[in-house]
């Protein structure tokens, strides 16, 4: 029954599952391996949501989804974070609802996203009137900081953006039909080559202050760097938060 199941939100990170707690009930968490999952009510109309903050990268979202598919009834699927633009004129904050999704390896099936939930998100988005973009967003297993390569991405698969987490979950969800979508903000623009902060923070993008500090004393002119990096994480996130809070907010979508 439509009642029992959850809507399930995939986030990469809890700081970009921020703004998603203050509109919830927590009932319960449950840690598998590096995954964190949260059952909980919406407090404005009770909907049952499962959050499940997955960490980053391919492996653990994959291990994440068959986890969560395989343990919970799950009426709906949505992944919401950050994401690199792969092409010139998309700022920090724009929004790319995406309608397929690929991989890197061309041998495996471009997967479409669910029309009604994409429906709904750009009914959302428009609301919110930050600047919203529909195409194929492409998942790759590693951090790309360079320019020039997220441009080159973005040519051969014809995508707007790329991140670490989607596809597999998609594909879990195709397989046992349940409605997919997802929805990203640009954090670092194609044009904009990011500070080496993979070696920064751990796989559920925590801070790992020994290393930061350590590639810090190692190359000072890294801190010009990671101030500028920042202001756009916030400029990402400041559209996210306002997305979840009309999602949770408006009684009427």
């Amino acid at each position: 029954m439509a009642g029992s199941l959850y809507t399930a939100f995939f986030i990469p990170t809890r700081h970009e599952a921020q703004g998603i707690f203050s509109h919830l009930k927590i009932s319960s968490k449950t840690s598998f391996g590096k995954s964190h999952i949260y059952e909980a009510q919406s407090k404005r109309r009770g909907q049952k949501v499962l959050l499940i903050q997955m960490g980053i990268g391919i492996e653990l979202a994959t291990k994440a989804a068959k986890y969560v598919f395989d343990h919970y009834p799950i009426g709906a699927a949505w992944l919401l974070g950050v994401c690199a633009a792969t092409q010139a004129g998309h700022h920090s904050g724009h929004s790319f609802l995406a309608t397929h999704l690929c991989m890197e390896d061309s041998s495996l099936q471009i997967l479409e996203t669910n029309s009604q939930l994409r429906l709904r998100a750009e009914i959302l988005l428009k609301k919110a009137s930050f600047p919203l973009f529909h195409g194929k967003i492409l998942t790759v297993n590693r951090v790309i900081e360079k320019a020039e390569e997220k441009m080159n991405l973005g040519k051969k698969h014809d995508c707007l953006g790329l991140e670490m987490e989607a596809y597999p979950v998609a594909l879990e969800a195709q397989g046992r039909k349940i409605p997919f979508l997802e929805v990203r903000w640009v954090l670092d623009p194609a044009e904009y080559e990011i500070p080496p902060v993979k070696n920064m923070v751990d796989e559920s993008g925590n801070a790992k202050a020994i290393a930061a500090f350590k590639q810090l004393v190692l190359k000072p002119q890294l801190a010009g760097q990671i101030f500028p990096f920042m202001i756009k994480v916030r400029q990402a996130l400041k559209p996210m938060n306002q997305f979840l809070h009309s999602y949770f907010e408006d009684g009427t979508i």
